[in-house]
């Protein structure tokens, strides 16, 4: 599935060790806490939770090597939970 149009942000991945990447990406004013969705690696298109954080970073620890995982980032605010940025892992 291709990532949406570009007129939300992209994370920023960085990689960490092996397995692993750092999510990083622009705060939202009055944010409450951030939303991670992730495809998993799967390539299906479909999203799971992946974690929920209060800041504007996440570590992802559980990637498999040759895979393409993708991510969509929710923030919550009192006014409900929009999605923010997508991130791309290759």
């Amino acid at each position: 599935m291709p990532l949406p149009a570009s007129n939300l942000d992209t994370a920023e991945a960085i990689p960490l060790a092996s397995n692993s990447i750092g999510l990083t990406w622009e705060p939202v004013a009055k944010a409450t806490h951030y939303r991670i969705y992730s495809d998993m690696g799967t390539g299906y298109g479909v999203y799971i939770f992946k974690a929920e954080t209060d800041r504007p970073e996440l570590t992802d620890t559980a990637l498999r090597a040759g895979r393409r995982y993708n991510y969509r980032i929710q923030s919550a605010t009192p006014e409900g939970e929009t999605t923010i940025a997508w991130a791309k892992v290759e």
